[in-house]
């Protein structure tokens, strides 16, 4: 047994070499390493050593250990650590032996703890989160004579409100206090929110006194002044209120409030993450919150504006209301506008731009060993080293500006630079960097490209879609991740975009898919695709067959919308390795083809398969060796006049159920004279009804799928769950009960097609009523079982008609009759026929079953479904083969055909 040593005694003495006094960062973190490694029987020995300082204040020392979290990660080896700092000597003392029994009891102890308090935080985070929206629903919108507002000389927007203190008293039950004093009178009330759901309040009363709700979930918060676009251009991030209403009225740029110094980093992170492209600027309070502002500016690369009141400032003046209030809102504004990067931030390469070279606002130079610079390129930053999950395909993450001052962000391969650079500067000329046109500049460009070493990393990836539980597009990237993922090819693709608001999009496209079944179900499998990873469903796509003019093409454009604008839409017309390529880039979303009958007919069914599959070919190399091949996951949606069996006997190919399972068929017509519509929703006609979609098409687009997907990467678990539980629901609901498994594959993925159209509709993305994306789903299964002609066997099915169709054709022909005595010869005889009590039957030669009467079939296969429908009678011991005595032949191997197949009518 291992010798144990008794910890708590080695706390004690480690605690008696830090002083009480320290700094309040050190002094947290002591508390935080305490109650980590005691749980809140740690409290009496921080307190008692706290209370050896002279600034020891008995309600913050409460306070303080109250706000910390056990499992924060912060242990007690930080106390270890910082107490040798100040002379702490682990080895100067022998240790106390204790039994390694009691040091798993206390550890069990301490596991049970943490996990318990755990527990009940989250209980009462829901139940602050329960009051704080009581309050928000039982207030009114703050009026602009609130008397804390009319001091702060600011008017009231929509997102603030107030109540008066009884009844707040009334609805949380006790009177918030600040500082030991109560609140009184009208109270301001700003809702906090973390990932769009509000959590608590901050409650300011007439003379300015703050308080939130108790044990409510504040850090990473943040109060809204207005709501913040998804294509917002800058956000400013204040520390209080009063200072968020100053810089929203001054600037007229989205403002949040962190509501306090301590939360800047996790509000200004938080932005980043929901506004990637965003200019973040964070608003300094002069004094102790000035270095968190300056630290949560850094943490994303954003800006600090700090205010100015030149040589006569008063002591009270600290913050940008204050300066408002003293030189008006145009000081205001200009002074945000000089926010800068913060100390050693104003050159974000410093550090990794090669020796020699230099980077301004005027570009990248180079130095000869004369002192004398010359010019290379416009500004161009190389801001992180990018690799993929097996450190390969390294590349450089540039940022640089255009002349319309447009920023660009592109992950540039390494191996473009394989020759002489000529790939690279040719993309970075198209997007608008300006290159020096010498041979010797180019060559420095090249050079300082592969020779800059940023500190920062990031993971490469070479598709869209999810990735470490971040989501990927080519031009940004949703959710969060333990490494930044960006996506790397060698041009910059713009095949995602966005137009409009989400408001617009829903007027403009969602409301008019309402009532029409083919619509929704388009516009649902365009969700659906970002969530097929959480399926655990295959790849696979719908088909929507019809006559022209039907709105076939409208309902492809309305898919489209949801991911970007016109230019979304793809075309059949492409080889099968230029849709490996598209297939790629679109992973994880929507693939969008219209009309199929401009696909080679002889690839049509291939195509469908690598498509329905999620990888391509397989290629070797410039060396022999093997190349990796294209992979994918996604749904395609296509439009055509014909379907796919169709098609393919244009080019001699007999489609399989596999293929026509891959690729589903759903009529257009939707049987109501109005083409794929079954509402009008006010129109004239069908054709009206298009023109209407197609133009909403051009106008708003690409903002539903990132509403989609900010939701989808908050609660990945409950959608796995939510799909799992509600396709089996579907099933139980719609599919036969002797459905094949055909059916079945088909059943599922309209199931999840209705679910991520309920799911965008629960969370506020389409503006369609409940439930009516999964009916749509149903209405197109029931469409496609009518179409097919049941949820049996399709390849069964196939197969007996295939079959049926050799004798209709050669009955006569090619079966010599056993009673016919003429001397007339059977040419290219394929058996005999013969008649009896059964009716006549038919002895088929078995190379013949197998070259002609199974020709495109698995000759077994076929044997084995014509016995199941009696078509072929088995010999005794259940082989298809059996010996039967022909006239001059003796005993031969025939397959005998009944006559039950007369019986069998053809699907229509």
């Amino acid at each position: 047994m291992s010798t144990v040593f008794d910890n708590h005694q080695r706390i004690l003495e480690a605690l008696s070499f830090i002083p009480p006094d320290v700094d309040r960062d050190v002094w947290f973190r002591v508390a935080a390493s305490l109650k980590h490694e005691e749980g809140d029987a740690g409290f009496e020995i921080f307190d008692q050593w706290s209370q050896g300082s002279p600034n020891y204040v008995a309600a913050d020392v409460r306070d303080t250990w109250r706000s910390i979290r056990p499992d924060g990660g912060i242990t007690i080896a930080t106390l270890f650590a910082i107490a040798k700092r100040y002379g702490y000597n682990p080895r100067a003392k022998a240790a106390i032996v204790v039994d390694p029994v009691e040091v798993e009891r206390r550890r069990t102890e301490r596991d049970a703890r943490v996990q318990k308090e755990e527990q009940k935080r989250a209980k009462d985070r829901k139940h602050a989160a329960t009051l704080a929206l009581a309050l928000i629903e039982k207030s009114q919108r703050a009026r602009d004579d609130h008397p804390y507002l009319v001091r702060k000389g600011v008017a009231a927007v929509d997102t603030l409100r107030e109540l008066d203190v009884e009844k707040v008293q009334m609805l949380i039950g006790y009177r918030p206090q600040s500082g030991g004093a109560q609140l009184e009178g009208r109270i301001l009330i700003a809702p906090v929110m973390i990932n769009g759901a509000v959590t608590t309040v901050e409650m300011i009363d007439e003379s300015g006194r703050k308080a939130a709700l108790a044990r409510g979930e504040k850090a990473g918060g943040c109060w809204f002044v207005c709501a913040v676009p998804l294509d917002c251009a800058r956000i400013l991030i204040a520390e209080g209120v009063a200072t968020a209403l100053s810089a929203h009225l001054c600037t007229g740029h989205a403002t949040v409030a962190a509501l306090s110094a301590g939360n800047l980093m996790k509000v200004a992170q938080a932005m980043r993450v929901a506004h990637p492209n965003a200019e973040i600027t964070v608003l300094a309070d002069l004094g102790n919150g000035q270095q968190k502002a300056v630290e949560a500016a850094r943490s994303v690369a954003g800006a600090v504006a700090t205010p100015e009141f030149g040589d006569k400032r008063n002591q009270d003046e600290t913050d940008f209301n204050d300066m408002h209030t003293r030189f008006g809102a145009a000081a205001v504004a200009a002074q945000v506008e000089r926010a800068a990067k913060p100390d050693g931030d104003e050159q974000p390469d410093k550090g990794c731009v090669p020796r020699g070279f230099s980077v301004s606002k005027e570009g990248v130079f180079y130095t000869d060993d004369d002192g004398m610079p010359h010019w290379i390129c416009s500004p161009l930053h190389v801001r992180a080293l990018v690799r993929d999950r097996a450190s390969e395909n390294w590349g450089r993450l540039l940022e640089w500006k255009d002349a319309d001052d447009h920023p660009h962000v592109w992950a540039m391969p390494m191996e473009m630079l394989r020759s002489d650079g000529a790939d690279m500067r040719g993309e970075l000329a198209r997007l608008g960097l300006d290159i020096a046109p010498s041979f010797r500049a180019r060559n420095k460009l090249t050079e300082y490209v592969t020779t800059a070493k940023p500190k920062a990393r990031g993971r490469c990836v070479t598709r869209t879609g999810w990735h470490s539980g971040a989501f990927v597009f080519p031009d940004q990237t949703i959710g969060i991740s333990a490494e930044r993922v960006i996506f790397q090819s060698e041009a910059i693709m713009r095949a995602y975009s966005q137009a409009g608001t989400l408001d617009d999009w829903k007027r403009d496209v969602a409301a008019y898919c309402s009532g029409n079944s083919r619509m929704l179900v388009a516009v649902s499998t365009a969700f659906a695709g970002m969530m097929l990873a959480y399926s655990g469903q295959e790849s696979g796509g719908l088909n929507l067959v019809g006559d022209s003019s039907t709105g076939k093409t409208t309902a492809l454009r309305a898919a489209c919308s949801v991911y970007g604008g016109p230019e979304y839409m793809q075309r059949w017309r492409a080889t099968a390795n230029g849709l490996e390529g598209l297939a790629a880039l679109h992973n994880d979303t929507l693939l969008v083809l219209d009309e199929l009958a401009q696909v080679d007919p002889r690839e049509a069914g291939e195509i469908a398969y690598m498509l329905a599959n999620g990888s391509g070919k397989a290629r070797a190399g410039r060396t022999g060796s093997a190349r990796a091949r294209q992979s994918w996951r996604l749904l395609f949606l296509s439009a055509g006049e014909i379907g796919l069996a169709q098609h393919m006997q244009a080019g001699g190919k007999k489609a399989k159920a596999g293929q026509e399972v891959r690729l589903v068929e759903v009529p257009a017509d939707a049987g109501r004279g109005f083409g794929l519509f079954e509402t009008l929703h006010g129109q004239v006609g069908g054709a009206n009804l298009s023109a209407l979609i197609n133009e909403g098409c051009k106008r708003s687009y690409g903002v539903a799928a990132i509403e989609m997907l900010n939701a989808i990467a908050k609660e990945p678990e409950v959608i796995e769950q939510y799909l799992r539980q509600e396709t089996a629901k579907f099933l139980a609901d719609n599919l036969p009960g002797d459905a094949s498994g055909q059916a079945h594959r088909v059943c599922e993925r309209l199931a999840l097609i209705g679910l991520a159209g309920e799911y965008a509709t629960d969370r506020g993305v389409t503006g369609w009523q409940p439930g009516e994306a999964l009916a749509a789903s149903a209405t197109c299964f029931r469409a496609w079982l009518e179409n097919r002609g049941g949820a049996g066997n399709h390849e069964q099915g196939v197969i007996l008609s295939h079959v049926k169709a050799f004798f209709e054709a050669h009955e006569e022909s090619r079966f010599t009759d056993f009673n016919d005595v003429s001397e007339r010869p059977t040419i290219n005889r394929a058996g005999f026929r013969r008649k009896g009590d059964a009716g006549v039957e038919y002895l088929v030669f078995p190379e013949i079953f197998k070259r002609e009467v199974c020709n495109g079939f698995e000759a077994r296969s076929v044997a084995k479904t014509l016995i199941c429908a009696g078509w072929i009678r088995p010999s005794a011991d259940g082989r298809s083969v059996r010996a039967e005595r022909i006239p001059d032949k003796g005993p031969t191997k025939v397959y005998v055909f009944t006559s039950e197949m007369w019986k069998y009518s053809l699907p229509t």
